[in-house]
């Protein structure tokens, strides 16, 4: 740009040069007047090329005038970046604003700009059709008796979830509450289900305490919005444990291949602490571990939501899961609140009086020594999935004047076994599933009890916000822990037709 401002400022010398040469020879040959009449034009045109040579230099000077080093706008940058990581200063700036919406993984959720703070909010309900034919050999009535059939509505669960986490992404609660609906007396009252603190403390390593759901089985961890089938299997009514207070650490391993668990509670069936009268010094233990063979795990959404059953994704790659799980609980005094009254024993045949007297009874778990095994896969793949689980119990009561002593009349150790087997294939994918199940509770003093049922699955918008579900269950006689389950009680010949509507955000 410089060199061709120059040049032209060159040119227009060279050009008032022969202007000026011939205004001279005219001088010479000319008369004064006409002399001084063109000295006077030569002047005004030197002074108009001044002018016009100064412009132009300006405009030169201002073209070729150096701007900022780059150490300068370095240096510029560094200020301004710690200027707006002061909150202070950039709050001063603009106001500290909130992001807010609505996922359908999160729910509605609310989070604070800084990242620090966040509030997700969900929640679902099952408005329930149950039909059922029930005959009783229950050992409370002498004989065998037909009872009332059941032919009703209902509300089966109902469940509000906040969700998300203090002053750092680290530091996650969960508090999740109960319309009232989930225990045998529905009094419709809002109650605290579960209430947790997780601190990860390592990257994927976590330090749980509160009311939590205990790590024990594979169905027993599942939430009742992500089953299969209506409910859970009988098996795993009679040998899982209820909800309870305390602490426990879990977190992944090898590239999320293994999850792990290990948690100390109240007890088996402390669903709250219900103060010193239902309490003992003697905690429960539990532990879990599950193995990814194909696909991974994750520890936290497991201990939250447990393992969805049906393969309502469509896994295109398998994903297979195998697991343990074991608690024990030497029980002095808790009495258990929450979940069934005690263990489920066979009747003694020497007690047995009369045709159709039932062959289990529900027996105080205080002064027992409990210690169960539970083992359990899930395997998932282009919308079929298998889910198994097996139960072992061994209780031995702790002295002769134990209620379980005296009503089984064993002292020694009783062994009890129980599981399911449960299939579903997507017969239109992410949509339409169909599904079966066979379980029972074997390994109970000859007095061996069967489950089978099949049902449906639909999903309008392929997730679990809208289902609309059916199934058909036959027991051959309900076995113990069926307290969560009020529709039928213990000892129930059991043929249940049942209809589900569940929505949720």
């Amino acid at each position: 740009m410089s060199r061709t401002i120059a040049t032209l400022v060159i040119g227009l010398i060279c050009l008032s040069q022969p202007a000026l040469a011939a205004e001279q020879v005219a001088v010479k040959s000319g008369t004064d007047a006409d002399a001084l009449a063109r000295l006077e034009r030569l002047e005004q045109m030197a002074n108009e090329q001044g002018q016009r040579l100064e412009s132009l230099q300006a405009k030169t000077e201002e073209l070729t005038t150096p701007g900022p080093g780059a150490e300068r706008v370095a240096e510029v940058r560094k200020v301004v970046a710690e200027l707006m990581a002061d909150a202070e200063f950039r709050d001063s700036l603009y106001p500290a604003a909130t992001n807010a919406g609505y996922d359908a993984r999160r729910g509605f959720y609310i989070d604070s700009a800084d990242q620090a703070f966040s509030l997700n909010i969900k929640g679902y309900m099952q408005v329930r059709y149950t039909g059922i034919n029930r005959q009783t050999d229950n050992p409370n009535a002498q004989g065998r008796q037909k009872r009332d059939d059941i032919n009703a509505f209902e509300i089966e669960r109902l469940f509000l979830a906040f969700s998300g986490h203090i002053h750092s992404p680290k530091i996650l609660y969960r508090i999740v509450v109960d319309g009232g609906y989930t225990k045998a007396v529905e009094d419709g009252q809002w109650k605290t289900y579960y209430a947790t603190v997780d601190f990860e403390y390592l990257k994927d390593q976590y330090l749980l305490a509160g009311l939590m759901r205990l790590p024990f089985g594979g169905q027993a961890m599942t939430a009742g919005a992500v089953l299969q089938m209506m409910d859970r299997s009988e098996a795993q009514y009679a040998f899982a444990p209820d909800r309870s207070i305390g602490i426990m650490a879990h977190g992944n391993l090898f590239d999320n291949r293994l999850t792990y668990f290990a948690a100390i509670a109240n007890g088996m069936l402390n669903a709250d602490d219900g103060g010193p009268d239902t309490l003992d010094t003697n905690f429960a233990y539990y532990a879990r571990a599950a193995y990814y063979l194909f696909g991974k795990g994750n520890s936290l959404r497991e201990s939250r939501v447990g393992y969805p059953e049906s393969d309502l994704p469509y896994h295109k790659d398998p994903e297979w899961r195998i697991a343990a799980s074991m608690l024990y609980n030497d029980n002095n005094g808790d009495a258990g609140r929450g979940g069934p009254p005690g263990l489920w024993a066979a009747v003694p045949d020497n007690i047995r009086a009369g045709r159709g007297i039932g062959g289990n009874e529900l027996i105080s778990s205080v002064g027992t020594d409990n210690f169960t095994l539970s083992f359990d896969s899930g395997f998932k793949y282009r919308g079929f999935s298998v889910n198994a689980e097996y139960y072992l119990r061994m209780v031995d009561g702790e002295d002769e004047f134990s209620q379980w002593e005296l009503r089984t009349g064993k002292s020694g150790t009783t062994h009890q076994q129980g599981g399911h087997l449960q299939v579903g294939y997507f017969i239109v994918p992410k949509k339409f599933e169909v599904a079966a199940r066979l379980g029972g509770i074997w390994d109970n003093a000859g007095d061996n009890v069967w489950e089978w049922g099949f049902g449906c699955n639909y999903f309008p918008f392929s997730d679990y916000n809208l289902r609309l579900g059916a199934d058909f269950i036959r027991m051959a006689e309900a076995g113990g822990g069926v307290s969560s389950s009020p529709n039928y009680s213990l000892n129930d010949e059991v043929t249940m037709v049942r209809l589900v509507l569940q929505a949720g955000f």
